[in-house]
């Protein structure tokens, strides 16, 4: 059966052994199984009719999954135990999530003063663009990273639940579906090497041609532009390199022109141009205070916001299967704020206070990426 889905954490689902959820159902091939509890609570007997599967195979993957916590036994049935989002459901959560997003977008705005005073004491000022300095500040750091530990926090979002394997993740399921995912900026990508951490941010669009991602897509060669080959030789990956990407970075921020492996991850990755830095670099040792000035305001906005609006966001998808399952609403707010923030930072980039990347290339995406020093 193709798979027509999508499968997340929040958290992180670990290896691919007897505790990992996902594995485990590729192994015992359950998805088809999960599928059809899509739709409600059924029993042992009614799956193994739907599946044409024996009723002690059925039973056997049941009491497997039942362990990990992705299905669960409701008397004589059996439900599932995480969120699964249709098409459908998504559209009713966009639909919500937009007049909240429009209020956070606009109260960020009314606080622009008081962020552009933080943006402007980075080291990183002296080379980048203002927008592109909040699109990560604001954008990722604040809305992203510290808007799910603010919302851990009061309580109005379940992140990285405590999981069967001691694993800590919230699981929820999407159908692909055909929709505008343009400038959806929601989505994070970080490699660490030490102190050092590359980090993409941006929208679901396409591919990221930069650090951290081109670890990941020069082993997906196809469409790869031609300034790409010198990295897609290197006989053990890109990984083990980033340590030396950053340190030639940061030579580069001080006045040492790059060299080696350095300047050829550089260059092909368009960390400089010109001689010169072309991304953001964030010294936590120097730039702390500004940022956690920026972060800190983020975060009260957000938290307003969604004080003031949680009920009726949760009144208002009520009628998702999920809800009527089961599944809590903090874990499915898991989803709903990724929607939300990532609206948010939509509109502010259209009103021209963010970044708004445009592709450079057939096939790419929408972000931007920078390297933090810890």
């Amino acid at each position: 059966m193709r798979q027509e889905f999508d499968v997340y954490a929040v958290g992180s689902f670990g290896p691919p052994d007897e505790w990992n959820p996902h594995a485990v159902a590729e192994r015992l091939g359950a998805w088809s199984l999960l599928q059809l509890l899509r739709g409600g609570p059924l029993t042992v007997a009614a799956l193994a009719e739907r599946s044409d599967l024996t009723l002690q195979s059925v039973q056997n993957s049941l009491d497997r999954l039942s362990a990990l916590g992705v299905a669960k036994r409701l008397g004589e049935q059996y439900g599932l135990g995480f969120a699964w989002l249709s098409g459908a459901d998504q559209e009713a959560i966009q639909s919500i999530s937009l007049p909240v997003a429009a209020a956070l977008a606009e109260r960020i705005g009314d606080r622009r003063t008081a962020i552009d005073h933080g943006i402007d004491r980075l080291t990183a000022r002296r080379w980048c663009d203002p927008s592109d300095l909040r699109f990560a500040l604001v954008g990722c750091f604040g809305l992203d990273w510290a808007g799910l530990e603010a919302l851990k926090g009061s309580g109005h979002l379940v992140h990285e639940k405590k999981q069967a394997g001691d694993r800590r993740y919230v699981m929820y399921v999407q159908d692909r579906v055909e929709r505008h995912n343009q400038k959806d900026y929601a989505g994070s990508h970080s490699i660490a090497a030490g102190d050092y951490t590359w980090t993409s941010f941006g929208d679901h669009s396409g591919r990221r041609l930069c650090l951290p991602d081109l670890v990941w897509e020069v082993e997906r060669p196809e469409g790869l532009p031609a300034h790409l080959q010198p990295v897609r030789g290197m006989a053990d990956g890109l990984e083990p390199h980033l340590g030396t990407a950053a340190e030639a970075f940061i030579g580069l921020v001080r006045g040492t022109p790059p060299s080696g492996i350095g300047h050829t991850l550089l260059q092909a990755a368009g960390a400089m141009r010109e001689g010169r830095p072309a991304v953001p670099l964030f010294f936590r040792q120097d730039d702390g205070t500004a940022m956690e000035q920026v972060v800190a305001i983020v975060r009260e906005s957000l938290l307003t916001i969604i004080r003031d609006r949680y009920q009726s966001l949760e009144a208002g998808v009520a009628d998702l299967p999920a809800l009527r399952s089961g599944v809590p609403f903090g874990e499915c707010f898991n989803y709903i704020w990724h929607v939300i923030f990532g609206h948010t930072n939509r509109l502010l980039a259209e009103q021209g206070y963010l970044a708004d990347p445009e592709p450079a290339y057939p096939g790419e995406g929408r972000y931007r990426w920078w390297l933090t020093i810890s």
